[in-house]
């Protein structure tokens, strides 16, 4: 089917407001070039709007606010999720959820087990960095967040204090998912996660 402004228009029309989508949603509606034509002339238009190379969306405008801004981490899932791949949050990240450390990140970084990209708006960074995919078995759950931190230590890293300190953040459910998991991961990741102790505590909320 050749792509229409009109045909290109009904189906953005049903995006949710706010909710990025890249380029590659679009493409059932003919080639490339002619779907970036009509694209084009329907971000003139202010059907939608351009966030990011590759990735666009349907504005969403506050009475009082006016247009809110899409984070970039929906940004980057949004490219990622075009690719067929996954993205949780980075080491440096997870340590500081897990206590592990008090720096807080410098740079905004997800792991990857896509393309590496860099996603830049206005004075906003956010580098989607490409890792191992061992490292990413249990993308979009709280044991991501274990793993994320293992893998940025090293099997170096994971002292005796770093242990007991997972032991008072880990809860049974991110165990029992880690330990499903392990046989997909690195080894030495997956000869941790075999060891590691348990309490009730909770884990963090990622976001």
């Amino acid at each position: 089917m050749q792509p229409t402004h009109s045909a290109l228009r009904a189906f953005i029309e049903e995006l949710p407001l706010g909710h990025p989508v890249a380029t590659q949603s679009f493409q059932r509606f003919g080639n490339r070039d002619a779907a970036d034509k009509a694209l084009s002339r329907l971000v003139h238009e202010g059907a939608i709007k351009r966030v990011v190379r590759g990735v666009y969306v349907r504005p969403e405008v506050s009475p009082i606010l006016g247009e809110l801004s899409v984070p970039l981490e929906d940004v980057a899932a949004a490219l990622a999720e075009a690719e067929g791949a996954r993205v949780q949050v980075s080491g440096e990240t997870a340590l500081n959820l897990l206590r592990l450390s008090t720096q807080v990140p410098a740079q905004a970084v997800l792991y990857t087990d896509g393309v590496s990209h860099t996603l830049r708006r206005g004075n906003m960074t956010l580098r989607l960095k490409h890792v191992n995919p061992k490292v990413l078995v249990c993308a979009g759950t709280d044991a991501a967040v274990i793993l994320s931190a293992l893998y940025v230590l090293g099997r170096d890293g994971v002292t005796a204090s770093v242990l007991e300190q997972l032991q008072q953040m880990i809860t049974p459910s991110v165990l029992d998912e880690l330990r499903a998991k392990r046989t997909q991961m690195i080894g030495w990741m997956r000869r941790i996660v075999e060891i590691l102790p348990v309490t009730d505590a909770s884990l963090p909320e990622t976001r």
